[in-house]
């Protein structure tokens, strides 16, 4: 695995229960929360920014995506 996804992918899994966190707060379902934080995760891997800034910026950065994914899960479950 080349060097910048690997330390994606090690950020990413610091912030995985966040993800989550966020979506079923949100979707009050699990296996909703599951496919949305999935999604979230899938993107944050592709996503150069993910590398960049401090801890609190990484949350918020993360809380965003999972609250926008959560809110593209409820209205499509309509």
């Amino acid at each position: 695995m080349e060097p910048i996804l690997q330390e994606r992918v090690n950020i990413v899994r610091q912030y995985e229960v966040h993800c989550y966190s966020v979506c079923y707060y949100l979707l009050q379902d699990e296996k909703l929360a599951v496919m949305a934080a999935q999604e979230v995760v899938a993107r944050l891997l592709q996503d150069e920014r993910i590398c960049e800034g401090s801890d609190s910026g990484i949350r918020l950065y993360i809380k965003k995506e999972s609250m926008k994914q959560s809110l593209r899960v409820i209205y499509s479950e309509e």
